[in-house]
């Protein structure tokens, strides 16, 4: 049975939990590109990229604009609490058998404390690798191409791959920050910083596993919003049946992408468990081979030893 098997097999279960924990929350794609716009210079209702800062300094002579802003940020911060109190009931009830809604809520409010420091940790390594790439790239790129028009070849190719690069690194930390909050699935008291060396360990000769199974729920979930929206977008909507079914489709959009990342979670617990195996049954083999080479030095005529 391979990997997207087992992410078929809990899919059900991993659904329910979605439902009874309600979390709509992860939008983190839609935010960035919002970000990303949120950088360039527009002129006659039209974006031109071009990278600048002025946006924001605008912003902040606007009280109402400020006053906004600490709303959602408000907001954000509730929303990543959230995530955090139920990843612990997430981490120790999917995939597993005879566990009830007093086991998730029970395991949420016993790791919510591991989850929030793992998260933190994960965003302070994020914000750093990524600040000194990005940072580094694009001051290697205006060196390089200083001189160069605007929309040459070589340029493309450079903020492609640096792009790519920083995406592999955002994966990277997202796939150990995962698995470290995941490490009290085995280990009930494990410490967050234990809880990353934990996850480096598993995803030791699994991190193309580990990205294939991002790369999969993340182009599941866009394609499935993707699909669920147009099709709302495109509905006509002239009798209240057809405004209901409308509704319908706006609300299961909003649930593709949480949906997505409770897929995803399911997928990188099977292997979390399956790494977990994998370990146990090493140790179980050097303890038969060590018994036995025991045996056969304790039994070989001539060395000193006799059976006891």
């Amino acid at each position: 049975m391979n990997l997207f098997q087992e992410a078929a097999l809990v899919a059900g279960k991993d659904l329910r939990i979605e439902a009874r924990s309600r979390v709509t929350i992860q939008q983190i794609l839609p935010f960035g590109l919002i970000v990303c716009f949120s950088f360039w210079t527009d002129f006659d209702y039209k974006v031109i990229h071009h990278w600048t800062t002025e946006n924001y300094r605008y912003v902040f002579r606007q009280p109402a604009y400020i006053r906004t802003m600490l709303a959602t940020l408000w907001m954000a911060v509730a929303g990543l609490l959230f995530h955090a109190f139920y990843t612990g009931g997430i981490v120790e009830t999917v995939g597993r058998a005879e566990t009830s809604p007093a086991d998730f809520w029970s395991a949420s409010r016993r790791n919510f404390a591991h989850n929030a420091k793992c998260f933190a940790l994960g965003a302070i390594v994020a914000a750093i690798l990524l600040g000194v790439w990005l940072g580094s790239m694009g001051a290697a790129q205006k060196l390089l191409f200083e001189s160069a028009p605007p929309h040459t070849g070589g340029r493309a190719a450079w903020t492609a791959a640096t792009f790519l690069v920083a995406v592999f690194l955002f994966a990277a930390v997202a796939l150990l920050t995962t698995l470290a909050k995941a490490a009290r699935r085995g280990l009930p008291g494990i410490g967050a910083l234990r809880g990353f060396r934990d996850a480096r360990r598993r995803l030791r000769g699994r991190w193309l596993q580990g990205f294939g199974v991002l790369l999969f729920w993340t182009v599941a979930g866009a394609a499935a919003l993707a699909v669920l929206f147009g099709a709302a977008w495109a509905q006509h909507t002239p009798s209240g049946p057809s405004v209901a079914l409308n509704l319908v489709l706006l609300a299961l959009s909003l649930a593709a992408i949480p949906a997505a990342r409770v897929g995803a979670w399911g997928s990188l617990l099977a292997l979390f468990d399956r790494a977990e195996e994998e370990t146990q049954e090493a140790a179980r083999q050097a303890v038969v081979a060590r018994g036995v080479g025991i045996g056969v030095t304790e039994t070989t005529p001539g060395s000193g030893a006799f059976p006891r």
